[in-house]
Order: structure tokens, then C-alpha cells, then sequence
């Protein structure tokens, strides 16, 4: 109980009488942002993000080897697509078979 009357003490609406009155505070507008305060941080990012040369060769390096591993992965996935479905003909071939016999 003591926590929903925390919670609505803070909150932005306010009675006063039969009305409810509800206020919003405005965020003030950030222009910059660090990439490393956002990413790691949590912060909500600005008009324009700011990272230094090392940290944008880091981050193109990564998605290099993001994009070479969902490749590699594409790969993999498709035969063993081909697999299943090689299994899947076989079995229906021999049930077929057997159903013969």
C-alpha cells in the first residue's frame, strides 16, 4: 500500500476537487550522444551520435564478422534442409515399399 501511495504521489496527476489534473514534464532535446553511453549505458540517443574512428572500425569489423557468420550460418541451414528432405523421400519410399510387399 505504502508503495502505491509513493508511486502516486510522484506520478504527473494531481485532484483538486472533481478534477484530475495531469501533468507532463518535457524532456529537454540532446543534439549529441556518446555511442558508448547509449550502447552500454542505456541512454536514450540524440539527434546525432558521436564515435570516435576506433570505435567505428570496431563496429565495422563486428558487423563484418556478424555478417560472415549469418552467411556461414545461411549455409548450414540449407543443408540440412536438403537433408531432411532427402530423409523425408527415403522414408516415403520405404513405406511405400513396404506397403507393397
Amino acid at each position: 500500500m505504502r508503495f502505491l501511495e509513493y508511486t502516486a504521489r510522484h506520478s504527473g496527476i494531481r485532484r483538486i476537487k472533481k478534477r484530475l489534473i495531469w501533468t507532463e514534464k518535457e524532456e529537454p532535446k540532446r543534439m549529441l550522444t556518446e555511442f558508448i553511453d547509449m550502447y552500454y549505458l542505456g541512454h536514450t540517443p540524440g539527434e546525432y551520435v558521436i564515435i570516435s574512428r576506433s570505435m567505428a572500425r570496431e563496429i565495422e569489423n563486428r558487423l563484418k564478422t556478424l555478417e560472415e557468420e549469418n552467411k556461414r550460418l545461411k549455409e548450414k541451414l540449407d543443408s540440412a534442409k536438403a537433408v531432411i528432405l532427402a530423409l523425408a523421400v527415403i522414408i516415403i519410399i520405404l513405406i511405400s515399399m513396404l506397403s507393397s510387399i
